[in-house]
């Protein structure tokens, strides 16, 4: 792992730092929520290896309309997100971890 801890932004001094606090929408002991895009996130908060699931519906890319997202990418520029969204997965999974991944067809 490296240094970034996962301490609560509410007690971490470098939490401003770290990540503006609009984007901390919920935050319990067991259960942290946060609103922003899941490539940045991932690189701003999680430390390598140090997620045990991740469970995943991103936008299936199928013309659907989202408030902030173009759901209507070319398939090249969609697939090179996605492996982006992976690679960072994979950085942040334990090596025992798991990977869930819904994705839509048309």
């Amino acid at each position: 792992m490296d240094d970034r801890d996962r301490g609560s932004p509410a007690q971490d001094s470098r939490s401003d730092s770290v990540l503006p606090k609009p984007y901390l929408i919920f935050d319990q002991p067991s259960l942290r929520i946060y609103s922003m895009d899941c490539v940045e996130g991932m690189k701003k908060i999680l430390g390598r290896g140090s997620v045990s699931v991740v469970v995943t519906s991103p936008p299936y890319n199928i013309g659907i309309q989202y408030r902030s997202y173009d759901d209507g990418k070319s398939a090249g520029d969609y697939l090179d997100w996605m492996e982006c969204v992976a690679e960072e997965v994979r950085r942040v999974l334990e090596p025992q971890g798991s990977f869930f991944l819904n994705m839509g067809t048309r």
